[in-house]
């Protein structure tokens, strides 16, 4: 009977580490580190979904005041001829 040892040696390296982490794994090698950020809060995700909304809200309201003031300037200098 063959008996065969594996050696197997600790990695030496980030990025042997790096790269023996399961795909997938959220993590960066940065200046030979790894840095792994822990997964966001409830709340967290939930003001970043509440975003798209605040954005349209914004952009609707910056049309209408434009909008508004387009029509106020033309009332104002509508006598004049140009």
């Amino acid at each position: 009977m063959l008996n065969l040892i594996t050696h197997i040696s600790p990695p030496r390296t980030a990025m042997k580490v790096f790269k023996m982490l399961p795909e997938g794994t959220q993590c960066e090698l940065i200046n030979r580190a790894i840095y792994m950020a822990p997964a966001p809060l409830i709340s967290h995700q939930k003001h970043v979904g509440n975003l798209p909304g605040q954005f349209y809200n914004l952009s609707k309201n910056y049309l209408l005041q434009k909008v508004s003031l387009h029509k106020l300037c033309s009332s104002m200098y509508s006598h004049y001829k140009i």
